[in-house]
């Protein structure tokens, strides 16, 4: 995501979603399939919304 982007939506947690990718795609074996269950199931619906937000602008 550029910093335009990121600067315009502040309200978005845009470290913890890049921390996640950073770690999904360089410690694969090392995720704890919990968390990331909870994250899917707990958090998801509100970045999706904010993301399909964003996309609509």
């Amino acid at each position: 995501m550029n910093r335009e982007v990121k600067d315009q939506y502040p309200d978005i947690p845009w470290n913890v979603v890049s921390g996640l990718r950073h770690r999904l795609v360089h410690n694969y074996e090392g995720v704890n399939w919990s968390i990331i269950v909870e994250i899917i199931f707990d958090e998801m619906d509100g970045f999706v919304q904010a993301a399909a937000d964003i996309l609509k602008e």
